[in-house]
């Protein structure tokens, strides 16, 4: 049986660019890379999905409102289901392009991941079901009884001492806080 990872980015009909993100809601997550902040009346934020193209997120609440999303500067945010919206020609907008737009109350359905869109696709990348001890590297067959991490399921250690060094000194710390959020804000 083949492995199916719980997240994967390669089906680019659940994980769609900007310019292949449906006009209607569903099942999908569009991801990006933070790049700036272009709030005015409402926070409006510019991404970059993972074939570069610029987009726009609007947050349809006031600049002040308390529920303003947070996110780190060149770090990967999930746009969860949300609609790519195109200009309305009839209501003036023929200089606008198309964005995506968060109704009040949406708002957790724009998630912040906190490291970056190449990471989150480098790490995915891997099959955990084959891959070997993401701390000394040692595949699977070679040492017994290898675990998959308890909190995020992706990646395997060795034993105890191959999961520290991964969680400390190998980055998993960051990668598993991003999976664990998309994977709760895709339930």
């Amino acid at each position: 049986m083949a492995f199916q990872p719980v997240l994967d980015f390669s089906d680019r009909a659940r994980f769609p660019n900007f310019n292949d993100t449906p006009t209607t809601e569903g099942s999908h997550v569009l991801l990006g890379t933070y790049k700036e902040n272009m709030s005015i009346t409402r926070p409006t934020y510019i991404l970059e999905d993972r074939d570069k193209q610029s987009f726009a997120v609007t947050f349809m609440i006031a600049n002040d409102s308390p529920v303003r999303p947070k996110f780190k500067k060149g770090a990967a945010v999930a746009v969860c289901g949300l609609a790519r919206q195109e200009p309305n020609a009839a209501a003036g907008e023929t200089k606008k392009s198309a964005c995506i737009r968060v109704r009040a109350g949406e708002e957790t359905r724009v998630v912040g991941l906190g490291v970056s869109l190449d990471r989150i696709l480098a790490t995915s990348a891997a099959d955990p079901l084959t891959a070997s001890c993401a701390a000394c590297g040692k595949p699977e067959g070679k040492t017994e009884g290898m675990k998959r991490c308890t909190s995020c399921g992706w990646v395997k250690y060795c034993g105890k001492e191959c999961q520290i060094e991964g969680w400390n000194t190998k980055g998993h710390k960051g990668d598993c806080k991003a999976f664990r959020l998309l994977q709760a804000a895709l339930k």
